[in-house]
């Protein structure tokens, strides 16, 4: 009750504290009413349209590393984002405008197109033919007859526009023929065709063709090179100037990608930047651009940001209906708990990266499943991880070199763990035939072949340690990065060769990096601090003035919407302890009828524990009564009827200890074979007596088996050790005799040798006249077992069986292929 009335006057505060802002927040609210993404498309512009089926290609080329063909790549973001084909292509040619020419493109019908372009007259033909040539131009996989294609219609409209010169087509033209040489390869040509519009422009009084030129112009150097950066700042000036956001947006996300390797601080304050842009101009699919900051959160390791990243990344994907991307952006979740070193939290996230996986989604969700697979290591389950790495690349193969060599780096780590070296070992090697003749741009394997490097280091095999080393890209990264990662790793494979000088250099090359990066960190963070201070201070005083501007209109409105609000108030708190004290009543109910239940079930649950242990108790002390019937029956037996009651007892005893391990065990299911085995074996030496004569050789594994399997299995060693003490050694020959259960992670193997005189050739196949081998295959047969016997310098018999399904908490696993036939 107390707890009600708490509450009650909580909420009457809180109305009052709303009162004095409420004319704001109703103001507020009702500007961010949400609208579907069908709604959103509605209303966008067509350069809005244009910035979504641009942005989502550009994402896509970001994730896949840019090692799939752009025009490609370009194709299926307008597909996904269901966009025309031509609209990406087109701002500046026909801008908002969709012509004849451009429809009949859109429809994939060229004939027609082309039929329609030798009847248009003046601008509009020459228009025709430009878009002509983008058609082929931007066809996927740049073939030299599409680009030929290109390079003619471009001409044809830089013929036309001669008879009446005009600079916007003229430099049109040139602008395609550039981008037709850089596909071409001919990065001067391109250079030359594309920096003849910028060149001779007048520093603001740049146009939008200039603009574009120069952000074309920044492509042909590399994607990590410092020389693109000077065009790409330019471009974004000039559209800034022009007021054209969406091409703004496109050129400092280029910029902002550009910074991923190189700053991630620079990195993050263009992507915040892209983001407010987004949110200003009323573009509403923010999903790529919450994804990509992310992953710069966490590369500063802001990761609360990076959190709230990846969770408002994931709702607009909801939003925009981008389903395809759902396993990218379930992933990015993940992988920040991973950074936070959570990976039992990031697990169920990966799982539902997973959970859309397809031969089309495949890019998109192949992250997901190899992050899934690392997590399952770090959490000490390097079995499951092969299970899951072999069952999907049985279905879904890895398509690029980035997936071939994370696969591989993922199964080397798995059996490291395991300590099976010589699969790690295959594993890591076959990266370096990988990734021959392939250019890691980003910078994305750095860390897999550190982690390569380090594995051989621990083998002190430092030649193919230094074959790893000699992979990492020092373009991908800043020289201090590169330094502090190599020389971290080189010093020590100096330091096993013996060469002290060498890795005492190396030390001081890795501790001067190490330092400059502490040291440009603690200048960022101070840089930061005083830019927040400043953006702070200015922030306050311009909120001082809205509110004294605002106090006095809303003092206006103050009294009459208080006592409304009292009004409500009391209302609200006389319902609300009506509510409070019938849940209090209901809750108190509720727990009590659930503790007596909770009781009743545990008291249950101990009586039926009691109960199986007393029957298990009961059946023992039966099986020894019999046991001892059995040894009074024999005092008046010789001979054969005296081996066989013998032998009765012996197999009643087997059964007897089992029932004896499972009451005196906490777990009542299952019989550590471990445990049960020697002291089955001891009770065998001291019956016959061959502690002296027979030295017994034991190697079983701690493998848990259900009653099911371990009363035959008992049987069968029972049976097969009594044999070969009995036969094995005639005239008190020494010997041996060896046992071993071993568990491969789908199989249980069990091998019962001796080194004596050998079983007589027989038809194992055939019925047997002995009881013992009858025995022992039908007891085989009971736990669907695979039987093998051989005869040389002495008996082998192995037996191979998979565990009891019920006894498995990875049955559903069970039935898939070890990696290690994938990659034999």
């Amino acid at each position: 009750m107390l707890r009600a009335i708490s509450i009650g006057f909580l909420l009457l505060i809180f109305v009052f504290s709303v009162a004095a802002q409420a004319p704001e927040r109703m103001e507020t609210s009702a500007s961010k009413q949400s609208i579907s993404s069908q709604e959103a498309l509605k209303i966008y512009s067509t350069a809005q349209k244009r910035l979504l089926a641009v942005n989502t290609a550009i994402f896509i080329n970001t994730i896949t590393q840019s090692h799939l063909d752009a025009d490609s790549v370009q194709l299926i973001a307008s597909r996904i984002t269901d966009q025309p084909f031509m609209l990406p292509y087109t701002d500046r040619i026909e801008g908002d405008e969709h012509s004849a020419t451009a429809r009949l493109l859109n429809e994939n019908k060229i004939t027609a197109s082309k039929k329609l372009s030798k009847q248009l007259k003046g601008e509009d033909q020459i228009r025709s033919f430009l878009l002509l040539a983008l058609w082929y131009l931007h066809q996927p996989h740049a073939l030299q007859s599409d680009l030929d294609s290109a390079q003619h219609y471009a001409m044809v409209a830089n013929n036309l526009n001669s008879v009446k010169p005009s600079k916007k087509w003229h430099e049109e033209s040139n602008l395609i023929m550039g981008d037709i040489e850089y596909q071409r390869g001919n990065t001067d040509r391109s250079r030359n065709f594309i920096s003849s519009i910028f060149s001779s422009a007048k520093a603001g009084n740049e146009t939008e063709i200039e603009a574009a030129a120069l952000q074309q112009y920044s492509k042909t150097f590399g994607s990590r090179d410092t020389a693109r950066l000077p065009y790409l700042i330019q471009s974004i000036t000039v559209y800034h100037r022009l007021h054209l956001v969406e091409n703004e947006i496109v050129s400092r996300w280029l910029l902002a990608d550009y910074y991923m390797t190189n700053d991630r601080a620079l990195a993050e304050d263009n992507f915040k930047q892209v983001l407010a842009m987004q949110r200003s101009s009323g573009f509403r699919h923010e999903l790529f651009t919450h994804y990509l900051l992310t992953a710069v959160y966490n590369s500063n390791s802001k990761f609360s940001d990076a959190l709230k990243a990846a969770y408002a990344g994931l709702e607009n994907m909801k939003w925009s209906g981008l389903n395809q991307f759902a396993g990218g952006f379930n992933m990015r979740i993940g992988v920040v708990y991973a950074y936070v070193n959570k990976p039992e939290m990031s697990i169920p996230w990966y799982r539902k990266g997973v959970e859309i996986k397809s031969e089309e989604t495949h890019f998109f969700w192949y992250k997901s499943f190899l992050y899934l697979a690392t997590a399952l290591v770090d959490l000490g389950r390097p079995k499951e991880c092969i299970r899951l790495i072999n069952s999907t690349i049985t279905k879904y193969p890895p398509k690029t070199t980035w997936e071939k060599v994370q696969i591989l780096t993922t199964l080397g780590y798995c059996y490291n763990s395991m300590r099976k070296i010589s699969l790690a070992d295959l594993s890591y090697r076959k990266i370096l035939n990988v990734v021959k003749n392939y250019n890691d741009t980003y910078g994305e394997l750095s860390e897999t072949y550190a982690q390569s490097a380090l594995f051989y280091i621990s083998l002190k095999k430092t030649s193919v340690a230094r074959l790893f080393l000699n992979q990492i890209n020092p373009n991908s990264t800043t020289l201090v990065n590169y330094n502090t990662l190599k020389y971290s790793i080189l010093y020590k494979i100096d330091s096993l060769e013996g060469d002290f000088k060498a890795a005492l250099n190396d030390h001081i090359i890795y501790q001067q990096a190490s330092e400059a990066v502490a040291g440009y960190d603690e200048q960022k963070k101070l840089n930061e601090l005083t830019v927040k201070y400043a953006a702070a201070k200015k922030d306050q005083d311009i909120k001082l003035l809205h509110k004294q501007r605002d106090a006095q209109q809303a003092e206006l409105k103050k009294g009459k919407l208080i006592r409304d609000l009292m009004i409500i108030a009391g209302c609200l708190l006389a319902l609300l302890l009506i509510v409070v004290v019938s849940r209090y009543r209901l809750k108190q109910r509720t727990s009590e009828q659930i503790t007596r239940k909770n009781a009743s079930l545990q008291h249950l649950l101990t009586e039926k524990e009691w109960l199986l242990k007393e029957v298990h108790h009961r059946v023992k002390n039966n099986l020894h009564t019999v046991i001892c019937l059995l040894e009074s029956q024999a005092r008046y037996l010789e001979n054969d009827a005296l081996e066989a009651i013998e032998t009765s007892q012996h197999r009643i005893f087997a059964m007897s200890l089992i029932h004896q391990k499972l009451y005196q065990s906490d777990d009542i299911k299952t019989i550590n074979m471990a445990d049960y085995a020697p002291e089955l074996v001891q009770s065998l030496i001291d019956s016959f007596g061959t502690a002296g004569q027979i030295h017994f050789k034991l190697n079983i594994e701690p493998i848990n088996l259900s009653i099911s399997h371990a009363i035959p299995l008992a049987l069968i060693i029972n049976e097969a050790v009594t044999n070969s003490i009995k036969y094995a050694f005639p005239d008190n020959r020494k010997g041996e005799i060896s046992i071993s259960m071993i568990d491969d992670g789908t199989r249980i193997i069990l091998n019962l040798a001796d080194d004596g005189i050998g079983m007589p050739q027989v038809n194992y196949e055939a019925e047997s006249e002995s009881l013992g081998l009858r025995l022992i295959k039908g007891l085989s047969e009971d736990i669907t077992a695979q039987i093998r016997f051989e005869v040389s310098k002495g008996t082998k018999i192995i037996i191979v069986f998979k565990a009891d399904p019920l006894n498995d908490p990875n049955s559903i696993l069970s039935s898939t292929n070890l990696i290690e036939g994938s990659y034999a």
